[in-house]
């Protein structure tokens, strides 16, 4: 009988083909909560995602907490074989392929839930007291209407002050990505006054985050199709939906 040894021969080689799908991925990230932090579980929204997204095509990942710089040069030189998450760049292009977009990262307008506010331009913020921090990235057309004269703006070195402005009534909105603002105003406030706060649904600005694999890394490009694949599925079955849920409910923060 042929069939124990051929049962045996398959068996091993099942557990040979498991073996190199384990074959860890490392991964350079830096923090900036809630999509990244060394001190969340999982390490915060994007590496959960990341983590979903490989663990359903046979991989496993480790991350490694640098300073952003120093995260994306180890990428790029090799010594890590990718980094996360980064906006589109033709510069980073030059040395990385990039994943499909993971997720949107929307920056929007939020203000207390009583105060009356709706917009489409920025002729619509005229006489609207505006909170915003000294070296963001903001468009050129705002700061152009702010040289003109057209916006009344007050600018600060962190959003907890723009939150803490618009409680007290000196501001009426801010600018600020939706994961990162309902981070910081679980960290402020109480969850009876977080609950005041909400945001327009129109976004001022809408970036899409990419994973990045180096192209020193051996087989850069398998392993971007086949984490495009595991990343097709999270969102198919509604998975990153249900993540960024349990970001925003505040479940992968560390407890008080």
């Amino acid at each position: 009988m042929r069939f124990p040894t051929l049962a045996l021969y398959i068996l091993l080689s099942v557990k040979a083909l498991s073996v190199f799908a384990a074959e860890p991925i490392t991964l350079a990230t830096g923090e900036y909560p809630p999509y990244n932090s060394v001190t969340f579980q999982h390490y915060g929204l994007m590496p959960k995602i990341i983590t979903e997204a490989f663990a359903t095509v046979g991989y496993q990942v480790n991350f490694v907490f640098l300073p952003w710089s120093k995260a994306y040069y180890l990428s790029k030189i090799g010594n890590v074989d990718g980094t996360a998450q980064w906006f589109n760049s033709e510069e980073r292009k030059i040395d990385h392929i990039y994943s499909h977009p993971i997720l949107s990262e929307k920056v929007v307008w939020f203000y207390l839930r009583e105060y009356q506010f709706d917009w489409k331009t920025l002729d619509d913020l005229t006489g609207i007291r505006i909170c915003a921090l000294r070296g963001f990235t903001y468009t050129h057309e705002f700061h152009r209407a702010i040289r003109a004269g057209n916006l009344h703006v007050s600018f600060v070195n962190y959003i907890d002050q723009c939150f803490k402005m618009i409680l007290a009534g000196r501001t009426d909105i801010t600018l600020e990505n939706i994961e990162v603002a309902y981070y910081k105003l679980r960290s402020l406030f109480k969850p009876e006054l977080v609950s005041q706060f909400v945001y327009h649904q129109k976004p001022f600005q809408v970036s899409y985050n990419h994973l990045l694999i180096s192209k020193k890394t051996l087989d850069a490009q398998k392993i971007i199709n086949d984490f495009n694949r595991g990343l097709k599925q999270l969102k198919t079955s509604g998975k990153i939906n249900q993540i960024l849920k349990n970001s925003r409910m505040g479940l992968y923060e560390p407890k008080q």
